[in-house]
């Protein structure tokens, strides 16, 4: 029974020591001690005390939580280090991070400066993007605009959400500086900031030199930033000469190139064109946000001393001008366009070498060939569309009536003549019921069987031809019109036939009675009361004529 007793107070006992879990935030007045360390919500970054190896000093800083080999993003007191572990941080009631020896009781560092602000429940909070902030408790908005945070004092790492550059409000100037050794995290010699002198670049220093210039900002980049690539030899552009051939033979290209031509500034001068390039260094350059391009030109154009001008945003907005040597320009595959001034001579052999340039010269072979080709298949195709037109007008009337009549031409007329109006009206006596000899599904057929019969056929001619026609060739041709309307279509003779008996004067058959002729049907009881009815005697339909 004592041994179930034993363990019940062990368990007591146990659950009643103190855990302590590492919190994202800080208190006011809370302490931060050796060994102690917060760590973000995620625990992605960690906060805390830290010595670099082969290092007996000691620092409070920012690094990856999850990275087995430490690696630190931010520092403190860099420039600052304490020598022995009695140390403590502390946020005090005024919102100020500071970091003491507790030994001597002196404040090694601080977060006070000119833009800290005091407020009431201070918390310092450890972001999961390894921002350290200090902001009023109470009011998450306050996490947005802290009173202090750490990414406003950058170290040698640029995190995601990191500015560079000054901040013209705060007066706060953000730049990375390296490490003074792999165990001494002191600022070293290198720096890279936002140079704004002229207009604003970013640069890369060594003490008080500049040994490499990325380019100034266009609006989306940097204009000079590299691709990790081999990097290029030198050249020098259509309308430039090496400054020194003699250096340049050896790879040393520090004294540039100058115009092949000098500028003397000559009406005739102008601007040409060159792209894909890191823009020249900008500390003596002007700029205007606002101009346009067309403004820069004039502008540049009106000084002498102008050298070139460029869009100061890829957008198209905005003018950068340049006076004096263009330094540290370099061809980049997304690099800017620059307009630079260039003699009369050099822009006439500049147009010169690009209609000369094969492509070019394809372009004045293509574009003729090019064209005389359109036009041959232009041709062909009216023509083509034309002769269509043509052969379906003449097909057209060809289904109307076979051959033409005769129109004056002297053409043979192989097929029925074509009357007009007028000759029809006549011949019929404007239509005379006392010349109709019967309807049906071809019109009227008129009396010129009867009258032929009793040889009476000139009768049908009109009086007004007078003696002009040749009456032999009338009564022939009569007689075989009888022939082509017989009753029976046997009887009826061919088309050849019929070219045949005109064209001939032998014999002609008599006629048969025609196919349509006036006829008296007999009352039917089964039929109409009416008396009589003109009908045709073939059983064929009628034909009503009723005009339009």
């Amino acid at each position: 029974m004592k041994f179930p007793s034993f363990i019940f107070g062990f368990l007591v006992l146990y659950t009643s020591i103190p855990r302590t879990n590492a919190a994202d935030t800080i208190s006011a007045n809370q302490i931060l001690r050796y060994n102690q360390t917060i760590v973000s919500a995620q625990e992605t970054f960690e906060l805390g005390f830290f010595s670099p190896p082969n290092s007996t000093n000691h620092y409070v800083g920012i690094w990856y939580k999850k990275i087995s080999t430490r690696t630190v993003v931010w520092i403190a007191n860099r420039n600052t280090p304490l020598t022995h572990t009695s140390r403590e941080l502390t946020l005090t009631l005024q919102g100020v991070l500071v970091l003491r020896d507790a030994t001597m009781g002196n404040v090694v560092w601080s977060s006070m400066n000119s833009t800290t602000t005091s407020v009431r429940n201070p918390i310092g909070h450890l972001l999961d993007t390894g921002n350290f902030i200090i902001y009023e408790e109470g009011d998450d908005h306050n996490q947005e605009s802290p009173i202090w945070q750490s990414f406003d004092f950058l170290t040698d790492t640029l995190l995601p959400g990191m500015k560079q550059g000054k901040d013209f409000v705060t007066g706060i100037e953000r730049h990375l500086t390296s490490w003074g050794s792999k165990e001494d995290p002191a600022s070293g010699e290198f720096s890279v900031s936002i140079h704004t002198r002229g207009y604003p670049q970013l640069i890369l220093t060594q003490g008080q030199n500049i040994t490499y210039r990325v380019g100034p900002w266009n609006g989306a980049w940097f204009s000079g930033a590299p691709r990790l690539r081999p990097n290029p030899i030198y050249s020098i552009t259509f309308g430039f000469e090496p400054t020194s051939p003699d250096q340049w033979r050896v790879a040393d290209w520090s004294q540039g190139c100058r115009h092949t031509v000098p500028l003397d500034c000559d009406p005739g001068e102008g601007f040409n064109k060159y792209s894909n390039l890191k823009l020249p260094d900008t500390q003596g350059s002007w700029y205007n946000l606002t101009m346009t391009l067309v403004e820069c030109e004039q502008m540049c154009k009106n000084n002498c001393s102008c050298t070139a001008y460029a869009n100061s945003n890829i957008s198209g907005s905005g003018c950068l001008l340049w006076f004096g040597g263009l330094i540290d320009m370099r061809t980049a595959e997304d690099g800017d366009a620059i307009y630079i001034r260039m003699s009369a001579s050099e822009l006439e052999s500049i147009e010169d070498s690009k209609s000369s340039s094969p492509g070019r010269r394809s372009v004045r072979v293509i574009v003729p060939v090019a064209f005389v080709v359109f036009v041959i298949l232009v041709s062909i195709c009216l023509f083509h569309c034309f002769n269509r037109k043509k052969q379906k007008r003449q097909g057209t009337s060809s289904n109307k009536f076979r051959h033409e009549s005769a129109n004056g031409s002297g053409d043979e007329d192989l097929e029925l003549p074509l009357f007009g109006l007028s000759t029809i009206l006549k011949a019929t006596n404007n239509f005379s019921m006392n010349n109709k000899l019967g309807e049906g599904g071809f019109g009227p057929v008129y009396k010129a069987w009867v009258l032929h019969n009793e040889n009476r056929s000139l009768e049908l001619v009109a009086k007004c031809l007078g003696e002009s026609i040749n009456v032999p060739q009338v009564l022939r041709s009569i007689h075989v019109a009888l022939l082509c309307v017989q009753r029976r279509p046997e009887d009826r003779p061919t088309m050849t036939s019929v070219i045949v008996m005109l064209g001939s004067q032998g014999p002609l058959p008599s006629p048969k009675e025609p196919g349509f002729y006036v006829g008296k049907t007999t009352p039917d009881n089964t039929q109409s009361s009416s008396s009589c009815e003109i009908c045709s005697n073939n059983e064929l339909s009628n034909t009503v004529l009723i005009g339009r």
